[in-house]
């Protein structure tokens, strides 16, 4: 009799263990799809905010350079379709004698913080337009990336405006 009452409290003992490891899996699961759910729900308002801004925003591959995300805005600006764009490295969009001063300089300030930069775009009938830009570092599509927003220089007096864009964009990131 005492070894079968001492079978039955392993067992008891055992069930109860396996019982708490699958709550606690359970409970691991939830915390990991709630913090999955809360990422999703930034990268979804961060990618409404970069579509309903007036300005010109895009996201880059900061690996590769290659454009991954282009609002209308940036369309427009650029004068090149959406598809145009995404086949395109965001190196395409400088001078020839201005990337590598840009490559230079954006290896060490893609950081929040900076204020924009003044750089010439050439636009696709050819023409260069100078074009204030501020860039923050994402992750976008589980890439490292950085969102980047352009005003005209033409339109300077938006510089603040695109400083307060982007500070919106990125907020909770």
């Amino acid at each position: 009799m005492s070894w079968n009452r001492t079978l039955q409290e392993r067992v008891i003992d055992h069930s109860v263990e396996l019982i708490q490891a699958a709550d606690e899996l359970k409970m691991e699961r939830e915390q990991r799809q709630s913090t999955e759910e809360r990422e999703q729900e930034v990268r979804d308002r961060l990618r409404e905010v970069m579509h309903r801004s007036p300005f010109p925003m895009w996201t880059y591959d900061l690996n590769k350079l290659a454009l991954l995300e282009v609002n209308n805005a940036a369309v427009a600006l650029h004068g090149s379709s959406r598809e145009e764009l995404s086949k395109m490295c965001i190196t395409d969009l400088y001078p020839q004698e201005e990337v590598y001063e840009w490559g230079k300089v954006v290896a060490s300030s893609v950081a929040p913080g900076d204020s924009p930069k003044v750089w010439r775009h050439r636009v696709k009938d050819g023409s260069v337009i100078p074009v204030a830009v501020l860039a923050r570092p994402v992750e976008w599509q589980g890439r490292n990336a950085a969102l980047v927003v352009v005003v005209n220089e033409r339109e300077g007096h938006r510089l603040q405006d695109m400083t307060i864009t982007m500070g919106a964009a990125v907020s909770g990131i």
